[in-house]
Parts: C-alpha cells; sequence; structure tokens
C-alpha cells in the first residue's frame, strides 16, 4: 500500500510539474510569421509587462518594394491592454493605417490578429511562430 501511495504522489508531482512548464510556454513573446509567409514580426510584453507590442522585423524580399519598405522595423501595435488570459486589445497598424484590433493567443505556437475597420468590416488570420 505504502508503495501505491508514493507512486501516486510522485504522479501528482510529475503532472503539476508538466502542467507549470507548459503553462509557462504559453508567451506571445517571439518573432511571429504572416500567414501568406510575407512578414515577420517581433512580439514581445511591453510597458507594465501586461500589454503587447510588436515590430515589423522582415519583409520577404520577392514582395518588398518602396510602398512596404517603410513599415520595415516600424511598430505594428504598441500596448495593447490585456482584456483577458492570452488576449489583449488596441490600435494596431495595417499599412499604415490605425484601426481597432484584437490579439489572441490561441495555442502556444499560434497567435490571431484580427483588425477591424469601424467595428464593421473585419479580417483575421493566424500566425505561426517561427522563434522565440
Amino acid at each position: 500500500m505504502r508503495v501505491l501511495t508514493a507512486i501516486a504522489a510522485l504522479m501528482v508531482g510529475v503532472i503539476a510539474i508538466g502542467t507549470a512548464v507548459g503553462a509557462s510556454a504559453m508567451t506571445p513573446t517571439g518573432i511571429w510569421e504572416a500567414t501568406n509567409g510575407e512578414s515577420r514580426y517581433a512580439v514581445s510584453l511591453c510597458g507594465d509587462r501586461t500589454q503587447l507590442c510588436a515590430y515589423l522585423i522582415w519583409i520577404d524580399p520577392d514582395v518588398l518594394d518602396d510602398n512596404n519598405r517603410k513599415y520595415l522595423n516600424r511598430s505594428i501595435f504598441r500596448f495593447l491592454n490585456s482584456t483577458g488570459p492570452h488576449r489583449w486589445e488596441g490600435e494596431i497598424t495595417v499599412e499604415g493605417r490605425a484601426v481597432s484590433g484584437v490579439v489572441e493567443l490561441v495555442s502556444a505556437n499560434e497567435l490571431r490578429v484580427t483588425a477591424c475597420v469601424l467595428a464593421i468590416v473585419c479580417s483575421s488570420g493566424i500566425m505561426p511562430r517561427i522563434g522565440n
């Protein structure tokens, strides 16, 4: 009986450690790629470390031109406010235009970005994580 109790206690400890490790992996901080693969973004916690910021850090050379080059190394969103677990809302810049947006970490390796114009016309995409 003591052996079973010890094994049960060990299993509970292993599960707790596994859960803590899995939870820490759920962070938006990292390098994310646009759904079409044409751009990459560095996302980080900022402000009071509950807000979210992102910068455009790479554009595919095949689509890089004078129209989009000016956005390279610029902020795409800054200081989005946390509105729930793994969810931030605020102003997002899309091709130089400010729109309202929501960023949600849907898994450790998927970031959903939704941008809306006048809260009527919205577009959403899932960005895969490509680096830390």
